[in-house]
């Protein structure tokens, strides 16, 4: 069954937005030198993000990384430096968990976009194998880790309506299937011509080859798929 995001129509608007632009190829070398960081840090800053994102697929620019991080329920925490002897306070800074990071990558990945959250949770799991109970994050990291694979996907905006509104439908530079739904109001029809047209659901299939063994989005964001058309329908 497929697991449904919850999100605003001008974030589901830039993803859709993001597929028409030409994929950009090759991740950048600096991509590596901030996954390295991280995994030696174990944290990254939203700037941090922002650089491996324009490294590999910049095409999410109409979304600021908090944005992104808010649509997608990646959590940030003040993080703090160890304080030096005779040190009073401390000031803390906003950051991801590489965990969350590599949650995020899996959420991108499973968007269509030109991630591969591979390499990242292949680094993270021997150490959360190594354990015998998991949080549902690590759960998530782990299955990645152990097949290539993904699973279809849905965002969705709250209340949306589709049974009737303008649709369509497009395949991304990964393989990926998608199905779009948009407002539909007296001008859509030009708003679509024109690419202004407000996006309120992407239907997202991997390509077939693809198994469905990928990690779940965080359960408080998610709803089942039965679950949101039949919100649709009432």
């Amino acid at each position: 069954m497929k697991s449904v995001i919850d999100a605003s129509p001008r974030t589901i608007t830039a993803i859709r937005h993001a597929f028409e632009i030409q994929a950009p190829g090759r991740p950048r070398a600096d991509a590596a030198l901030l996954m390295h960081r991280a995994l030696a840090d174990g944290w990254l800053t939203p700037l941090e993000i922002e650089g491996y994102m324009l490294a590999t697929d910049p095409r999410l620019y109409r979304l600021t990384t908090r944005e992104l991080l808010k649509a997608l329920a990646i959590p940030t925490q003040p993080v703090f430096e160890r304080p030096t002897r005779g040190a009073r306070d401390a000031e803390g800074i906003e950051r991801v968990s590489v965990l969350n990071f590599a949650r995020l990558l899996i959420l991108l990945e499973r968007l269509g976009l030109e991630i591969d959250a591979a390499p990242i949770c292949e680094a993270l799991a021997p150490s959360i194998g190594a354990r015998r109970l998991l949080t549902a994050d690590e759960l998530t990291v782990y299955w990645r880790a152990q097949a290539r694979s993904t699973e279809p996907l849905i965002l969705a905006a709250p209340n949306c309506h589709v049974d009737f509104g303008p649709e369509s439908y497009f395949t991304t530079s990964t393989g990926y299937s998608v199905r779009a739904f948009f407002e539909c109001e007296d001008d859509t029809v030009e708003a679509l011509a024109a690419g202004t047209a407000t996006a309120i659901m992407l239907n997202i299939n991997p390509p077939k080859q693809k198994s469905l063994r990928a990690g779940l989005a965080p359960k408080s964001t998610v709803r089942s798929a039965r679950e949101l058309l039949k919100g649709t329908r009432a």
